[in-house]
């Protein structure tokens, strides 16, 4: 009897019978305890699909017990599909489940922020201090903590009793394999100034995050050292939210910590430059330095807010007559008017003796690529030699703009 059940056909033939209205069910309860034994998973969960009855009997005869651990790995490859059959299956047959599939669950309850699929999980988990912080040091964790939802579950995580009760050998563990960047991220309440010195040793870009621990310590002078010798490393990563943190620890340093900054102030990016003009102690510090740097890459743009930042300083350490051709070399006319009204002031005479002269000067240098066009070329610096990809014309607003200034 049990073999011929067994045979696909018999299943597709007796499936009427199975399913059944509830009233003929419970006259016939052995019968159909019967042909369920037989049913695959697809067609147990059909079963179960009916009515509430089924699903009753199926989950208390246990039927689906040695196809749970299978069922498990599809939810957790699945979960955002099946988050809850999985929750339903842990409800029911957690103890068919090993150590290593409760924790992929919990791993995919906190990517998703499914805080009671993850309590659940915890309920039936043996927690120590070596499974915390193998999942927490997990490949898998630290992808996941670029996920928003995560980072919003993660303080969840750490306050669960079971995770509470191994906290403070947790926080050891990480701390003796230098992983302050994840105690910051899973602990942000944390005080971090007991571990200053391994901080700068192992993570020391966490402290531009921690401006109160920076500025705590610059008070002390063998820390204030440290500091200045790692300031490199500890703002060698950091957002636009950092960059005044940065320019206040410059303010504070004194002249010869600041000249141990000078190649890292002249490799940042053009907002932290622009951020430093606003700084009038700093400007004069680092301000030709940054100069030169954006000189040499041929941004014209950073070069001009430089000279607004100080025309007088600037313009007599730089050759404006080479900056006033490479704008006309590259076609930057908007930049080129600008020139001109800052050099409104005496710095003017470092290239001109009047605005009149200057014109004359600037004209006098754009070179037509023809003699019956008022095209400009570009020069190209490896060719050295006038090109023109995209001409472009002195406009009459041009000549006005520039004419205007006298």
């Amino acid at each position: 009897m049990c073999g011929y059940l067994s045979h696909p056909r018999t299943v597709q033939q007796y499936e009427p019978l199975i399913v059944m209205d509830c009233s003929r069910l419970a006259q016939t309860p052995d019968m159909c305890f019967e042909f369920l034994k037989y049913l695959q998973p697809r067609d147990l969960f059909s079963c179960m699909k009916s009515c509430r009855l089924f699903n009753e009997l199926i989950h208390s005869l246990k039927l689906l017990q040695p196809f749970a651990s299978g069922g498990l790995d599809i939810c957790e490859r699945n979960f955002e599909k099946y988050e809850y059959s999985c929750l339903s299956l842990l409800n029911n047959f957690h103890q068919s489940f090993s150590q290593d599939q409760l924790f992929k669950i919990l791993q995919q309850a906190l990517r998703h922020s499914r805080v009671d699929v993850m309590y659940t999980v915890f309920g039936f988990l043996d927690v120590t201090s070596f499974d915390i912080c193998t999942f927490l040091t997990s490949r898998e964790f630290h992808c996941s903590l670029h996920h928003e939802t995560t980072l919003d579950t993660v303080p969840l995580f750490m306050q669960h009793p079971k995770v509470q009760d191994v906290l403070s050998e947790i926080v050891e563990y990480l701390v003796s394999e230098g992983k302050f960047t994840l105690l910051d991220t899973i602990l942000p309440d944390l005080d971090l100034s007991q571990y200053f010195h391994d901080i700068v040793d192992a993570s020391p870009t966490i402290l531009a995050d921690h401006p109160s621990l920076l500025f705590q310590f610059w008070k002390k002078r063998r820390e204030r050292r440290v500091i200045v010798n790692n300031f490199a490393s500890i703002f060698s990563y950091f957002q636009c939210s950092n960059y005044d943190v940065a320019l206040d620890l410059l303010e504070r340093m004194n002249k010869k910590e600041r000249q141990a900054q000078r190649d890292w102030v002249s490799n940042q990016c053009n907002e932290f430059h622009l951020a430093l003009f606003r700084r009038h102690n700093l400007f004069h510090e680092y301000g030709l330095d940054i100069l030169n740097t954006h000189l040499e890459c041929h941004h014209h743009n950073i070069v001009l807010k430089c000279l607004k930042a100080n025309p007088e300083f600037i313009s007599n350490e730089m050759d404006l007559q080479r900056f006033s051709l490479d704008l006309i070399e590259y076609g930057q006319y908007y930049l080129l008017a600008d020139l001109i009204k800052v050099l409104k002031t005496k710095a003017i005479t470092a290239i001109a003796t009047s605005p009149r002269n200057y014109l004359r000067f600037l004209f006098k240098h754009c070179l037509p690529l023809g003699s019956k066009t008022n095209y400009l070329g570009r020069r190209d610096s490896k060719l050295h030699d006038r090109r023109c990809p995209k001409r472009t014309t002195v406009t009459c607003s041009n000549v006005i703009t520039i004419t205007a200034l006298e």
